[in-house]
């Protein structure tokens, strides 16, 4: 997967809401005065989610600036039901492997429900975030192209200058304008 793909912008929004959705429903109804058992892990996977994320970022940037067609648009809706799909996914999976390596009790007690809100609204956020890029994308390559990206065979950079103006010339000095000589005059 390369950098400016758009498959990796969405794993990486994607894995940052389901890492959302958990943080939300442990802050919200913390189990046992906390976090709840077998959430240690999280805390080391952070670091590798905020790399993933900042791979995205660059990519898009990349992207933005040789823009390409990007993936067929989809519907808002659908982009929403789907990414909320997979954060209530991502959330039952990943209790459900808590539940049995650890004491954690069934996956939607003691507040688990509130992960099915939570990804409804993560999800949307996903959802705009996508749809945000895509037309960002298709602007950036919908106006007129000042750097064109190099060729695959070579290393060329093709810069167009914008156009030169009309040097604009003053008249001289002796034949600007002059006002009537009855005004030089004064009168009293």
């Amino acid at each position: 997967m390369s950098p400016t793909s758009p498959r990796l912008r969405r794993v990486a929004l994607l894995s940052s809401g389901a890492w959302a959705v958990h943080q939300l429903r442990f802050a919200l109804a913390p189990v046992d005065g906390g976090e709840g058992p077998g959430h240690s892990y999280l805390h080391a996977a952070l670091p590798l989610l905020t790399a993933l994320l900042a791979l995205a970022v660059a990519g898009f940037a990349a992207r933005l600036a040789a823009p390409r067609t990007d993936e067929a648009p989809r519907s808002l809706r659908f982009d929403w039901l789907t990414s909320t799909a997979f954060l209530v996914g991502a959330f039952v999976v990943q209790e459900g492997i808590e539940s049995a390596l650890t004491p954690h009790g069934a996956i939607f007690a003691a507040g688990g429900w509130l992960a099915l809100p939570f990804a409804l609204a993560v999800g949307l956020l996903v959802a705009l975030c996508l749809r945000g890029a895509r037309a960002a994308v298709v602007a950036a390559a919908s106006r007129p192209a000042r750097l064109q990206s190099p060729a695959p065979g070579g290393a060329v950079l093709v810069v167009s200058l914008p156009a030169r103006r009309p040097r604009t010339i003053a008249p001289p000095r002796h034949l600007a304008a002059r006002p009537p000589p009855g005004l030089l005059v004064h009168q009293t």
